[in-house]
């Protein structure tokens, strides 16, 4: 595991709130009003998308791995066509982006 200064990991307990009605609370106690990264790689199927929709709502920021890098071009088509990405990127972009993102959130 990657460790930087400043940077919050969160338990599996604090992690059952991105799928709970408390988001808002999750941000304001966990976050300590930080922006929560979050990015999509390839992938089948929709319950990803679904939850990355709701992080994005909720003001996350988000990326997803363009459909010419995806092994399977499910996950992240369903996330982009949801309204759920902010950023689509081959996958050999996403690790810098997220980390400039991380310094900048």
């Amino acid at each position: 595991m990657l460790s930087y200064p400043d940077t919050k990991y969160l338990t599996n307990q604090q992690c059952s709130y991105l799928h709970s009605n408390h988001r808002a609370r999750m941000h304001r106690e966990i976050l300590g009003g930080r922006k929560l990264v979050v990015a999509m790689l390839t992938g089948m199927g929709a319950d990803g998308a679904a939850a990355m929709k709701r992080l994005h709502d909720d003001a996350a920021i988000t990326v997803a791995q363009d459909e010419a890098s995806c092994v399977v071009w499910g996950m992240p088509k369903v996330a982009v066509e949801l309204g759920a990405v902010d950023t689509i990127l081959p996958l050999s972009k996403i690790a810098d982006h997220l980390l400039n993102k991380t310094v900048k959130a």
